[in-house]
């Protein structure tokens, strides 16, 4: 294990009263999303918004690990956006969070935005306007950061879709919808909320389910 996959899974020591299931988690997401890829993509960037940022596990570690760094968290629930501030404020880290829907407009600005496992929690209807939304709050220059499972006929892809319909079922994860899309259909509604130069990376390493980041640059006006 690399020094910043234990810094970022030794952010979890930040957060108060978690039950057993939540002190694992915090310990795991780090490894399974790759918090170091992120980082490495976004570079020395400073203002970061993460969108369905969920405990903000993300923000508290790009904070850690740039000094200069004040990332700002929005998800749709109050009670991981209590648990993220709460931990921001026991490690002192300039991170901040907020309740928010994605399919609404988004604090502009931001030299980086990421939305990570979030797009397929928001409503098909929606799911385009969330896109938008991330484009605008971008500044010229700026990178989106997607990561989102892919919709295909595999085995990963239907476990993967099966944990995400029992965690929403058993009131886990808060979501306004529940709808993977394929990588030809996420491509065209990137495009469609304007970014032009997009990039796909499969995700390093094995993986349980068919994930894919999708980095996105907002030209300059």
């Amino acid at each position: 294990m690399n020094w910043p996959a234990r810094q970022a899974s030794h952010i979890a020591r930040f957060y108060d009263d978690t039950t057993p299931l939540e002190w694992t988690y915090l310990r795991l997401r780090p490894f399974v999303v790759d918090f170091e890829f992120i980082r490495n993509t976004i570079g020395r960037r400073t203002r970061i918004l993460d969108v369905a940022c969920g405990y903000g596990q993300l923000c508290l570690y790009l904070a850690s690990m740039n000094p200069q760094a004040r990332p700002v968290g929005l998800d749709i629930d109050a009670r991981r956006i209590l648990k993220a501030q709460e931990a921001a404020d026991n490690g002192r880290l300039p991170a901040r969070f907020s309740v928010a829907d994605a399919g609404r407009p988004l604090p502009s600005g931001f030299e980086a935005v990421l939305l990570v496992d979030g797009l397929h929690l928001i409503s098909g209807s929606q799911q385009e306007q969330a896109l938008a939304n991330c484009f605008s709050a971008l500044r010229p220059g700026g990178k989106l950061v997607l990561r989102e499972s892919i919709k295909d006929s595999s085995w990963r892809f239907r476990c993967g879709a099966l944990h995400e319909w029992l965690m929403t079922r058993l009131g886990w994860t808060c979501a306004a919808g529940l709808e993977f899309l394929d990588r030809e259909r996420i491509g065209r509604l990137l495009r469609g909320a304007g970014f032009s130069r997009i990039e796909q990376v499969p995700v390093r390493g094995f993986h349980p389910y068919p994930d894919i980041f999708f980095i996105c640059r907002r030209d300059g006006d």
